[in-house]
């Protein structure tokens, strides 16, 4: 999921598009598909994943953008300097960084 998948409807109603890599059997999915920077860490390490949470991952980094208006990492790897920020619950730091 990313801003690209949500349309509106003419009552501004949103509607979730793109479904190019969606499974009737979201568990112990593998393989490489989407857009980096919301792509769940699993993923972007070909390691087995579920769909759901993949896509609850997805959906915080959508909800993040949408809030802050600005993209919270660019892929979930220890090698990004913000996301490892996050994951190292340096948030005091994440946020001092994010704000110059």
């Amino acid at each position: 999921m990313k801003p690209n998948n949500i349309l509106f409807d003419a009552n501004f109603n949103p509607k979730i598009s793109g479904f190019y890599f969606s499974r009737l059997n979201a568990n112990n999915l593998q393989g490489h598909a989407g857009t980096n920077e919301y792509m769940a860490p699993e993923i972007l390490s070909n390691k087995p994943y579920d769909g759901i949470l993949s896509d609850i991952f997805s959906l915080g980094q959508l909800l993040f953008s949408m809030v802050t208006q600005m993209q919270g990492f660019q892929v979930a790897t220890i090698k990004d300097k913000f996301y490892s920020l996050i994951m190292n619950h340096h948030f005091d730091i994440y946020w001092k960084l994010v704000d110059e």
